[in-house]
């Protein structure tokens, strides 16, 4: 039998840790569709446009990412707790197995509920509003529109995905609470080390830069906008390289907590 990793063994594992949290996993999902419902129905009936696509797309995005992130944070927060951490680190299966459970539910169950839930509760919003009635193109929010460009959320939510998934791992208390403060110190420090080595690489003055993308050059008392061709290309790959690391790191920091 591998002991890597051994579907029957995996299948089983998934079932045991369905049944385990699957009332909190349920209330949950039933709050954020609470707050969806409350924080869109409201802005629906005080706003003259009502819900329309354009509406939509902050709330999916704050929401999609925040309750990601925050669900995230604490899939692995049973190791924090010694009780709970010898339960889970004895059962019979591999280090990988345990590690792919709360991959899989923190990262694919948790966007196959969430995106179809969230166009319910739009469309539930909109068949009972009575303030406007939408265009086919207004109505629902287009995930993959090419002039929106929502998509490059999930680039995004993979990334917070990754970092939040390793805190989970890494703290055992208060997980979404030290990750946030760490994220925002490793996103403070990359702009600032990136400022400064555009400047070291450039003789006028930089403007502004972000890491993998755009630089702006102070030139005739103004700023010219340098972009690299294709950059969205290049920032896809570092994103992806990032979140390739931080999930193969987390791995084996679960590793170490079973050893």
């Amino acid at each position: 039998m591998n002991q890597t990793f051994n579907l029957n063994r995996f299948s089983k594992l998934f079932v045991k840790h369905t049944a385990d949290n699957y009332k909190t996993y349920l209330m949950s999902f039933a709050v954020l569709l609470g707050v969806l419902f409350i924080s869109m129905g409201f802005i629906a009936y005080v706003d003259n446009n009502g819900l329309s696509a354009r509406t939509q797309i902050p709330f999916f995005i704050f929401v999609y990412i925040l309750a990601g992130s925050i669900f995230t944070s604490i899939i692995f927060s049973d190791l924090g707790n010694k009780r709970k951490a010898i339960s889970i680190l004895t059962l019979p299966a591999s280090h990988f197995e345990k590690y792919l459970v709360g991959w899989v539910y923190s990262f694919v169950i948790f966007q196959l509920l969430f995106i179809p839930s969230f166009y319910l509760v739009v469309i539930i919003i909109q068949t009972l509003s009575p303030i406007k009635e939408f265009s086919n193109d207004e109505k629902l929010m287009d995930l993959f529109s090419e002039k929106q460009k929502v998509y490059f959320v999930f680039y995004l939510f993979a990334a917070l995905h990754a970092v939040a998934l390793w805190g989970s791992v890494f703290f055992k208390k208060h997980h979404f609470i030290k990750t946030a403060f760490v994220f925002l110190i490793g996103v403070f420090a990359l702009s600032y080390l990136n400022n400064q080595f555009i400047q070291f690489i450039i003789s006028e003055g930089v403007g502004t830069s972000t890491p993998f993308g755009r630089i702006g050059v102070r030139e005739n008392g103004g700023i010219t906008m340098v972009v690299i061709k294709n950059d969205y290309i290049y920032s896809a790959l570092a994103v992806a390289a990032v979140v390739i690391l931080m999930w193969t790191s987390t791995f084996f920091r679960l590793k170490e907590k079973e050893v």
